[in-house]
């Protein structure tokens, strides 16, 4: 489950982390996120504003044992290797914070754009998930759980959506968390912004595919969407036809729509979207840099 933004910014405050003004630019994404397979907990930076010199940036990051914890060997190593080595002294208490709070709500992934004040860094926005298994036994989530009922979460969950509202420029509605957020890291490497997390594993129906679109339509800020259905299970051609049907209910859809489709009944579905003039990509990377473009224009 994805944490509302409202909860983020006061779990950050709570766990001590001071807020940057609100004319800071981001300088570094800070993510913590488990890694099954290993077994461990991976710990990476990467700048998001370039150097004053403009030299690339790649990124650091450290794997961490969590039976043993993250140790200020860890923390330097990060910095030094993310070049912030201004940071090495107010830096590592935040980081320390930040892995606490990832331990203490159970999370599977935390995110934090930190800004430099002074030479200690302070954030400017994040994102969490936390785990679901863990709702029912863990005091600090079950206080989360249940948001006001008015919240468009809880509104988009009745349609079967999982839904977190988020600040960028591109609507995304996708079938599968994983592919949701692949789709999302797509989006940032080709220079845009997820304005939400939608994905509608659930239900995608004409319904739940008219109030997603909805809801998009209803975002401020947003000047494009990208839909990405890759199919195994999920028809791929039943939900172009709810696309289809739900464009007819919301007539003069307010901005371009992108759709990538793949998968089983593909061709199908890219007849039925042709019939009503949308064009579809078979390839994600090509779908994602044409949202990409467009939400420029729409910007120009």
């Amino acid at each position: 489950m994805w944490l509302l933004s409202g909860q983020v910014q006061g779990i950050l405050r709570e766990c001590g982390l001071e807020e940057a003004p609100a004319d800071a630019g981001t300088e570094v994404r800070l993510t913590l996120e488990v890694e099954p397979a290993e077994g461990t907990i991976r710990v990476g930076a990467v700048r998001v504003a370039a150097p004053p010199t403009g030299s690339a940036f790649e990124g650091a990051a450290v794997d961490v044992d969590p039976r043993y914890g993250l140790w200020d060997n860890h923390i330097r190593d990060l910095l030094v290797r993310a070049g912030f080595r201004g940071w090495l002294r107010g830096g590592p208490p935040v980081i320390r914070r930040l892995w606490q709070t990832f331990r203490e709500y159970e999370l599977l992934r935390l995110e934090a754009d930190l800004a430099g004040v002074g030479d200690s860094p302070r954030f400017t926005r994040g994102r969490m998930l936390c785990d679901d298994n863990a709702l029912d036994r863990n005091a600090r989530l079950a206080r989360l759980r249940e948001p006001v009922a008015s919240e468009p979460s809880h509104a988009m969950r009745t349609h079967g959506l999982e839904y977190v509202e988020l600040d960028g420029e591109i609507g995304l509605l996708s079938v599968g968390a994983g592919e949701t957020m692949a789709t999302m890291d797509l989006l940032e490497a080709a220079g845009g912004r997820a304005a939400c997390f939608m994905d509608c594993s659930g239900g995608f129906g004409p319904d739940a595919i008219t109030a997603a679109l909805q809801r998009v339509r209803d975002l401020p800020g947003v000047r494009a969407m990208i839909v990405n259905v890759f199919g195994g299970v999920t028809r791929v051609d039943d939900l172009a036809a709810s696309i289809a049907t739900a464009l007819e209910r919301i007539p003069g859809f307010p901005f371009p729509l992108v759709i990538r489709l793949e998968g089983n009944g593909a061709d199908r579905g890219r007849e039925l979207l042709a019939q009503i003039g949308l064009r579809s990509f078979p390839v994600l990377r090509d779908a994602v840099e044409a949202a990409v473009s467009l939400a420029g224009k729409e910007r120009a």
